[in-house]
């Protein structure tokens, strides 16, 4: 079992301190990516991004993650 906790500290502080890509369709919404710190994955949160949703970057690889996030 994954313990969340740390994951929904992480996504709580990173949409208090960001703002949502811009206007567009997904404008205040929130989206959970997973598989987003790398290919197919990376691609679609960034173009969720860009239509103005908060994007939760979830991966395996931590590090990786970040990056993109």
């Amino acid at each position: 079992m994954i313990d969340m906790t740390k994951w929904e500290q992480i996504a709580h502080d990173a949409m208090s301190a960001r703002k949502p890509g811009g206007p567009g369709r997904l404008s205040g919404r929130i989206s959970i990516v997973t598989g987003s710190a790398q290919g197919f994955g990376q691609g679609i949160a960034e173009e969720i991004y860009r239509e103005g949703a908060f994007v939760v970057v979830a991966d395996l690889n931590e590090p990786l993650a970040q990056e993109v996030a």
